[in-house]
């Protein structure tokens, strides 16, 4: 967690990371520490708070995530899953969603 001191007792802290790493509770909890040790706090936001992902198909929004495999989207009981690999998933729209089923020459 980056601090940049500007002179005096003043200071920009930012608080990054991924997703759902505990950002929200970080900035909360210091805060609140500020608050008890009667600091002045000043806490920003974005005037849009909303991440929207595009339909790679399509070019609609996007609700979901299809998982490739092979170039192809996987069938339901494709038993890897892959964390964190960019070219293993793709967003996409409910219309453009697959979830392939194996049929019994393919199982």
């Amino acid at each position: 967690m980056p601090t940049t001191r500007t002179g005096g007792n003043a200071a920009l802290e930012v608080i990054v990371g991924s997703m759902f790493s505990g950002k929200s509770e970080e900035l909360i909890r210091r805060v609140k520490r500020a608050i008890i040790a009667r600091r002045a706090v000043q806490v920003f936001k974005p005037a849009i708070d909303k991440l929207e992902a595009i339909c790679v198909v399509c070019g609609e929004a996007a609700t979901r995530t299809q998982r490739i495999v092979n170039g192809v989207p996987a069938f339901f009981d494709e038993p890897i899953i892959v964390i964190g690999a960019q070219e293993a998933y793709e967003a996409r729209c409910r219309g453009c969603h697959e979830v392939p089923r194996r049929t019994a020459v393919e199982a």
